[in-house]
């Protein structure tokens, strides 16, 4: 918490920019680059948030994703960070300048000045290599960034050969490809993070198996499917005996190895349509949808 005081109580949704790159990641259901600028922290970067959804909702249209909407996680990133492994390898001289140059249909952002290895100030109009330049659009998180490279000045008294201007054009096409590449690993470690935090919040951590949260939303599309057809449907309640004993002789230990081991069996002996979850330390719930007559269950 210590230097992260500023942050505590921020809510995004309060900035109209912030709040449409949420409602942009919820309706479309990938990764949204928020606008870039000058974070709550004092740094300079961007944020992709991810929407999460509740576990096996229908998420096809964008009715159904604004429906099964359960709210966002968000991935910040120092673009000081992000630069600094490819500045590594950068030909000494060139300048490298990215900018966010993205706008919501609804409201105007001017360009915003992501980073610069050369900022205006920095060095005397003269020296600022700006000979030749190389400005390519990169689609990030459904925004559009500027990276522009430029050469120095050439010095036509000393010019190198023409292959060391292929070279140079090659780095600089390599420096753009690194940036991607490192984006797209932040990415991917976002969404690898969200999806563990889904599940994480709808099953139970000793068995696996879902928990109330999840059983609650599956009983109302069992009943809401029922509705509709001539058969039916049924709930067991499944509670050990004798179950606290294990406990208090064995350990905890052993319960925990009995309970995961009843979990398994239990799954193995239901349709794949079915569902078993677990509501407390030895009660179990199974739900059997879909069930063609009342002679059958």
């Amino acid at each position: 918490m210590a230097s992260n005081e500023h942050a505590f109580g921020y809510d995004p949704s309060a900035e109209p920019g912030q709040q449409r790159a949420i409602e942009r990641a919820r309706d479309s259901g990938g990764a949204i680059g928020s606008p870039s600028r000058q974070l709550a922290e004092g740094i300079n970067g961007f944020v992709i948030r991810q929407a999460l959804y509740h576990r096996d909702a229908p998420l096809w249209t964008e009715a159904q994703r604004r429906v099964a909407f359960r709210g966002v996680i968000g991935a910040l990133f120092r673009i000081a960070d992000v630069m600094r492994p490819l500045l590594a390898v950068a030909p000494n001289g060139y300048r490298l300048r990215i900018e966010d140059r993205s706008a919501w249909p609804d409201a105007e952002e001017p360009p915003w000045l992501l980073f610069d290895t050369h900022p205006p100030g920095a060095m005397p109009p003269a020296a600022r290599p700006e000979a030749e330049r190389l400005v390519t659009i990169l689609p990030v998180a459904g925004r559009a960034w500027a990276v522009a490279v430029a050469r120095p000045p050439a010095r036509h008294a000393f010019a190198p050969m023409p292959l060391a201007l292929l070279l140079g054009g090659c780095s600089a096409t390599l420096m753009v490809w690194w940036l991607l590449k490192a984006v797209q690993r932040h990415h991917e470690s976002t969404a690898r993070v969200a999806a563990r935090l889904a599940h994480a919040a709808q099953h139970d951590a000793l068995t696996e198996l879902p928990n109330r949260l999840l059983l609650d939303q599956r009983l109302e599309e069992a009943l809401a499917g029922a509705a509709g057809r001539s058969g039916g449907m049924a709930l067991l309640f499944i509670d050990l005996d004798r179950f606290k004993p294990v406990n208090d002789r064995l350990g905890h230990a052993a319960g925990d190895q009995v309970l995961r081991r009843l979990a398994r069996r239990l799954r193995k002996e239901l349709r794949p349509c079915d569902t078993v979850a677990r509501v407390g330390g030895d009660e179990f719930v199974v739900l059997l949808p879909d069930l063609p007559d009342p002679e059958a269950w």
